[in-house]
Order: structure tokens, then sequence, then C-alpha cells
């Protein structure tokens, strides 16, 4: 085993375990979204946009440890660190979607 296949697993081992971690805390937040819609001052479309946003992250986590092993099993480990980046890109997009949503709408 090379010195890069160390490195590349040892990094997608502790980037799984992290995302997991934050995979099952994600939910948590998810669990509140449908109350959303029985509040008067969000009408049913952007409540359908707040819950659709709030899937995004979980689901990025679960796409991301699928394509982290993927990488890693085919030895494209620039894939694999690029594989990594997907939660935190999709989270800071949902972020700014987010306050968009709530400038213009709420």
């Amino acid at each position: 085993m090379t010195e890069e296949q160390r490195r590349a697993r040892f990094w997608g081992i502790i980037i799984s375990l992290a995302y997991l971690a934050c995979f099952f805390l994600s939910f948590y937040s998810f669990v509140f979204v449908p109350q959303l819609l029985g509040n008067p001052d969000v009408t049913t479309n952007v409540g359908l946009a707040l819950i659709f946003l709030s899937l995004l992250t979980p689901l990025s986590i679960v796409v991301s440890i699928a394509l982290i092993w993927n990488r890693y099993l085919k030895d494209d480990f620039k894939g694999l660190y690029l594989s990594s980046l997907i939660p935190v890109v999709t989270f800071i997009i949902v972020l700014i979607v987010l306050k968009f949503i709530q400038l213009l709408f709420l």
C-alpha cells in the first residue's frame, strides 16, 4: 500500500465518520420544517421549498460518502478529496438560498 493510499484511506474514514455524525444531526432540524406549513405567513410553495432545501444536505452527505469510497476503490484520490467537499458546498448554497427566500418572501 502506497503512502497516497494510506493518506486517502485515513481521510476517507475520518470524513465518513464526521459526515455520519452530521447526517443524524441534520435530520433533527428536518423534523421541525413541516411545522412551517401551519404558519400563516408561509405560503405552500415557500414551505415546500424549505422542506426540499432541508433535505439537500442530508442527501448530499449520503452521496458524498458513496462517492468517497467509490473513488478510493478506483484509486482516484483527487476525486476522493473533491467528493468530500460536496456536503460543505451544498450546505453553503442552501444557506444562501434560505437567506434569499427569507429576504424575499418572509
